[in-house]
């Protein structure tokens, strides 16, 4: 990933042209390498997070071979994976398995959350990475009052 987002980088660099008579160069937008290398491991904790089976679905030994089969393809994939929420906390179960016809909809809504809270996520960090590389930037070229 970090290979494939340095090439991407420097591919957009390459590319600069000149933009168009009612484009100035403030107006275009940059994204910074940190900003993009930030993106990647945030990008990375939080599938990883995503993908792996929580511990205490383990312990109690539920079968998380086969999900229910009613479920629409994105909530079938996160039924037993998921991070904040995990879908098949949400669905009704008894002996005879997972039922979430039963569940008005929490364990639909518990995948889809998952998947907006990974998007947020990441774009709350490009937005702060991009601040903070601004505002450091501004902080290096002032004169030397703020060093004692």
């Amino acid at each position: 990933m970090l290979l494939c987002s340095t090439e991407l980088s420097k591919t957009m660099v390459r590319r600069r042209r000149p933009c168009d008579a009612g484009c100035s160069n403030t107006t275009r937008m940059k994204i910074r390498f940190a900003t993009m290398y930030c993106l990647v491991a945030v990008g990375g904790v939080l599938l990883w997070l995503n993908l792996r089976i929580p511990g205490w679905l383990e312990e109690y030994r539920f079968n998380t071979n086969r999900p229910p089969e009613s479920l629409d393809p994105i909530t079938k994939f996160l039924f037993f994976r998921g991070w904040p929420f995990t879908p098949c906390a949400y669905c009704y179960t008894n002996l005879s398995g997972w039922h979430p016809d039963r569940s008005d909809g929490y364990v639909q809504l518990a995948a889809y959350a998952d998947v907006i809270i990974f998007i947020l996520v990441l774009a709350i960090t490009g937005v702060i990475c991009e601040w903070c590389c601004r505002f450091w930037k501004r902080w290096q070229r002032e004169p030397s009052s703020h060093v004692g």
